[in-house]
């Protein structure tokens, strides 16, 4: 169970155009299946590109939607390939505007 806690990741958005998400919290188990630690980083500093792409589009919609949103992923580079849930819910402090998004994610293959 409490393997659960690396898989947790808090992110911070920025209202802009496009919004920007960086990350308070970044799980370790996480960060050790990408062999990175986004804390404090915005996606764009994945190391992949693509990785950086999907992570954008998933948590721009859950900001749009204003509701929890799973997803399953799937990515192939060369020989390797993962696969990941991922949920994310959008948080707001004030009850109305977001302003954070918790996350959830299970990595799977890496």
């Amino acid at each position: 169970m409490w393997d659960a806690l690396g898989m947790i990741m808090i992110a911070d958005v920025e209202l802009r155009d496009p919004p920007v998400f960086r990350y308070r919290l970044h799980g370790s188990i996480v960060a050790r299946n990408f062999d990175q630690d986004m804390t404090g980083k915005t996606i764009q500093g994945y190391r992949s590109t693509f990785l950086a792409d999907v992570v954008q589009r998933d948590y721009a919609e859950t900001l749009h939607e204003g509701i929890a949103l799973a997803y399953r992923v799937q990515i192939a580079s060369g020989e390797k390939t993962a696969q990941y849930e991922r949920c994310v819910l959008p948080i707001a402090e004030d009850g109305r505007s977001i302003d954070a998004l918790l996350i959830v994610a299970r990595v799977r293959g890496i």
